[in-house]
């Protein structure tokens, strides 16, 4: 529902969209919306994340369903996050969960292990864990971003994946 706001030589009016101004920009068409403080906001957001090359996991879940909701980015807004960092106490959990699926707290490896061999050995000697990219794991209209994360070793081998039905699914 939209209401007047002002009348000059064009009418603004206040939409859940935004401010939409009717007949002032009429070479990009028939109107615009202009970008609200909360657009640029969510851009700085990203823009921060990228600077300081690391992500928590909030912020991972957050621009994941922002990214999923189709409103708020698209994907030309995050492909530029790549290789990020992911903080000390993430790595550490990721790491404990990854050895969680392939081996059992004795040690003994599990019969639902869903690692071969270059996996297993990458785990022996992990050093970190890096968020490579999303990909989009949806089908036609449906969008289900998820995150590709990179293992690394000491060695500088590793392998990628990303969460599938609750397990790892490698990928690369």
């Amino acid at each position: 529902m939209a209401y007047k706001i002002k009348k000059a030589k064009s009418e603004v009016y206040t939409s859940p969209y935004g401010e939409v101004d009717f007949g002032v920009k009429r070479e990009k068409g028939i109107f615009s919306v202009k970008k609200s403080k909360e657009d640029k906001a969510k851009k700085l957001f990203l823009q921060n994340i990228k600077q300081r090359g690391t992500i928590t996991e909030k912020e991972l879940l957050l621009v994941k369903r922002r990214l999923n909701d189709g409103k708020t980015y698209k994907w030309e807004d995050v492909e530029e996050l790549t290789d990020l960092k992911l903080t000390p106490e993430q790595n550490q959990k990721g790491i404990a969960w990854l050895k969680n699926k392939g081996w059992g707290k004795t040690g003994i490896e599990r019969s639902t292990t869903p690692y071969g061999y270059r996996e297993e050995e990458a785990l022996k000697n992990v050093k970190e864990i890096k968020l490579n990219s999303f990909t989009n794991r949806g089908y036609g209209d449906v969008k289900n971003f998820v995150p590709v994360y990179d293992v690394y070793t000491k060695e500088g081998y590793g392998f990628q994946y990303i969460m599938k039905d609750d397990k790892p699914s490698i990928i690369g």
